[in-house]
């Protein structure tokens, strides 16, 4: 069983939010979920301090030249998260030196190589090391955020006002985080295991909150 919840951001607050720290709007969403994940955890007892808090992030790897083709071209990073750090322009700071380091490593090209293995008919291959990731628990949720369209789109002549994704949850794994922008808004879709996190929209409230005290610098 699934709780979901969800919340709504204007995409150029979030840009603002990252002042001059060089970092992405990726960054910022980041920053934003480590900062909620400290408050949530620390609700209910947690020592973050010592917490090694790992978030699996799928990125686009797609190059330029292959806009349009179809299948994906994603790769997995998995990022720590500085849960413990208690300032939210520090938290944000320790993201973007994170982020700057998986994406300068060999990390990216490992994970294509193996999507590249599957292409070529082992399709079981990149399932298997997917459901090893999980089994063996090497991050403690999932948050990835898809790019859509900035502009509204119709169907029927019915504009789509609001759009909230949903991650599937692997075995052991209680949240997931996905984001989607389209039209000006980035959309969050908070996916929770039913009995693990009874307390969903307190999460969701700390989200707002953090992104909040970021914005106050």
């Amino acid at each position: 069983y699934r709780r979901f919840d969800w919340t709504r951001m204007d995409i150029a607050a979030v840009k603002e939010a990252r002042g001059d720290s060089g970092g992405t709007l990726n960054d910022v969403v980041l920053a934003v979920v480590a900062g909620a994940m400290r408050n949530f955890l620390q609700r209910r007892g947690v020592d973050v301090d010592a917490l090694d808090f790992r978030a699996m992030l799928p990125v686009n790897v797609r190059a330029e030249k292959e806009h349009g083709k179809l299948g994906n071209r994603v790769s997995f990073l998995m990022a720590r998260l500085p849960v413990h750090e208690r300032s939210p322009q520090t938290r944000l700071a320790r993201v973007i030196e994170t982020t700057r380091k998986l994406k300068s490593s060999d990390t990216v090209r490992g994970t294509e190589l193996v999507e590249e293995i599957s292409d070529l008919g082992m399709t079981s291959l990149f399932a298997d090391f997917a459901w090893l990731g999980a089994r063996t628990r090497s991050y403690n949720m999932v948050v990835t955020n898809v790019p859509g369209p900035q502009f509204p789109v119709y169907m029927l002549g019915a504009k789509m006002r609001e759009i909230y994704p949903l991650v599937p949850l692997f075995t052991n794994q209680a949240l997931g985080i996905a984001l989607f922008s389209y039209d000006g808004g980035l959309y969050w879709g908070f996916n929770a295991d039913w009995d693990a996190v009874p307390d969903l929209h307190e999460l969701v409230e700390a989200v707002q909150q953090e992104f909040e005290a970021l914005c106050k610098r």
